[in-house]
């Protein structure tokens, strides 16, 4: 029980120190239910990927972030692109 506890602690400390880096509040919902870059992905679902909050396409391969994680790509891998079998 005492390790759960430690992760856990750790895991929140994480995500306040990424919701700081990132200009969130971590204790504040609202913060990690918008969608500053309208790619379909909450600022939760983006810490959860590793994408960038602010940027539409975090790996710069011209596909949403929200895209790539609806359709099991990497939005954080320029690579997976062609992974989607559509030849563009």
């Amino acid at each position: 029980m005492k390790n759960l506890s430690i992760a856990l602690g750790s895991m929140l400390a994480l995500a306040a120190l990424m919701g700081m880096a990132a200009a969130l509040n971590p204790l504040s919902d609202s913060d990690w239910d918008y969608d500053p870059d309208m790619d379909g992905l909450t600022n939760l679902d983006e810490f959860l990927a590793g994408s960038d909050p602010n940027n539409w396409d975090t790996d710069g391969d011209g596909l949403p972030d929200g895209w790539e994680v609806d359709n099991s790509l990497d939005p954080t891998d320029p690579l997976d692109a062609e992974d989607d079998n559509d030849y563009f």
